[in-house]
């Protein structure tokens, strides 16, 4: 209902609702009458599955939004267009606190070159202005009273197609909801774990990063360097395994055998030989893989997090004669490493550990080898090792050759062509960031969204067929 208030520039007390609001359909069928009424393009729609699971824990549901710049003739400098509720995996910090708790707002660059041109004459003051009152004031929304804790990068590997540089999301603010109108006083400290999503605990800032980082034991850590370490618990995982105390070993680094060795006229130390690597059990590494749904193989290595520790953990090697049939608690253990550790855990993790803390979280894992594309900066390392051009090119020939066979097959029936386009070139993304599809003339803009129009109006299959041999517009797109 914000985004619906949003987008109709009306108080959220204004905007109607069926005789039953609680089912999803009826709400949007509503909703998106209510706004064509107004001459106003609906928002998009969330998905159904996303919605009933917020109305039940909230579980890896996610909070999102962009701020905009407004235009010329607004007052305002932002505006918050918020994202329909998605479904997304979740991190340490949103499974312990809840994702309800959490909101992710993209903040467009705050260079002065990339403001509006009539914000640019007073930038630098502006961008001053912005960051201080997104760190040292309280925001309130949805009821509730939210706080920025942590920023970063938005890493973007897509091809941006859309020219708007001055509005591009180039940071990810996280706020956490310290208190609010559903929230019960005085509550727990810290919070228990799935607390209702109306009856949580307040919990300040400070309170958040003492459950997550012993500020005790790590005192000689630089802040920015602590900052830094916040992104272990927003890391996006799979939790998997909650180790006991017993079950985890720490173990120095394994050191090269040289004493001592001289660069420059100066001695270094000893380089780390197995630097952000440990061990763990095959007894572990077969519980995770049942955990993740693994049923073909178990696989040799995992990159993870546990408490204040990341890197790659491999199977021991050494336990020839495991049976999964027979293995008991001890044969359940964990190493972690010094480089490993990124900073000290808490001391009551040594002996009665919260279990948030102490789970296993799983970012990714080796897989059987399988065919995969060709990055082109491995092309020249190919060619330095001895690998010849016309190799390169044969196998260039033979891909291109499959992708023409493929798509002329595909052109045969408008929903498999269609699915080709899909495939090859989505335009779902632009088509949530521009709210629509962009019209040039009389025709989309995007190549895309084009070959969906003309394949509507069967125009693709027209040409195709009468006139096999001519160049149409649409497969132009993609010379």
């Amino acid at each position: 209902m914000s985004r619906f208030a949003n987008r109709c520039n009306i108080p959220i007390a204004e905007v109607p609702l069926p005789e039953e609001p609680n089912d999803y359909n009826k709400l949007w069928q509503c909703l998106a009458h209510s706004a064509r009424a107004r001459k106003i393009s609906p928002p998009e729609k969330c998905d159904p599955e996303t919605w009933l699971e917020a109305g039940r824990s909230f579980e890896n549901v996610a909070l999102t939004g962009d701020l905009q710049f407004c235009s010329s003739k607004e007052k305002s400098i932002f505006e918050l267009q918020l994202k329909p509720m998605k479904t997304e995996l979740s991190c340490r910090l949103f499974r312990r606190f809840g994702n309800d708790r959490f909101l992710v707002i993209g903040l467009p660059s705050l260079e002065e070159k990339n403001f509006p041109k009539h914000l640019q004459k007073d930038g630098r003051a502006l961008r001053k202005r912005i960051i201080a009152a997104l760190v040292e004031e309280e925001h309130s929304y949805f009821g509730r009273i939210w706080r920025p804790f942590y920023v970063k990068a938005k890493s973007d590997r897509k091809k941006k197609s859309i020219d708007n540089q001055s509005g591009e999301v180039k940071h990810l603010v996280y706020f956490f909801a310290t208190n609010g109108c559903d929230f019960r006083s005085p509550g727990d400290r810290p919070p228990r774990k799935h607390e209702p999503i109306n009856s949580h605990s307040p919990m300040g800032l400070s309170e958040l990063w003492d459950w997550f980082y012993s500020r005790e034991r790590n005192q000689q850590m630089t802040y920015c360097k602590m900052f830094s370490r916040m992104a272990l618990g927003l890391s996006k995982t799979f939790p998997t395994v909650i180790f006991s105390p017993s079950q985890i070993r720490r173990i120095p680094d394994v050191l090269a055998e040289v004493s001592t060795i001289t660069i420059g006229g100066s001695k270094q130390e000893r380089k780390v030989m197995n630097d952000g690597c440990a061990k763990i059990s095959r007894a572990t590494a077969q519980a995770i893989a049942d955990i993740l749904g693994i049923d073909n193989h178990v696989p040799s290595a995992f990159q993870g997090r546990i408490g204040g520790a990341k890197g790659l953990w491999m199977v021991d090697v050494g336990e020839e004669h495991f049976n999964p049939s027979l293995s008991s608690e001890r044969d359940f253990w964990i190493e972690i490493s010094d480089s490993q550790e990124k900073f000290k855990p808490h001391l009551v993790d040594l002996t009665a550990p919260d279990p948030s803390r102490v789970t296993f979280e799983v970012q990714s894992w080796s897989k059987p080898l399988t065919s995969a594309a060709l990055n082109f900066q491995l092309l020249p390392i190919l060619e330095y090792q001895g690998v010849p051009r016309s190799c390169l090119a044969k196998l260039l020939r033979e891909d291109l050759t499959f992708q023409i066979a493929q798509q002329k097959v595909s052109m045969d029936d408008p929903v498999t062509f269609r699915k080709w386009n899909h495939d090859l070139n989505s335009a779902t993304d632009e088509r949530a960031k521009l709210e629509g599809v962009k019209i040039l003339g009389s025709l989309p803009d995007l190549p895309s969204e084009r070959i969906n129009w003309l394949l509507d109006v069967s125009a693709v299959f027209y040409y195709y067929k009468h006139f096999p041999d001519s160049q149409h517009p649409s497969i132009s797109c993609f010379a």
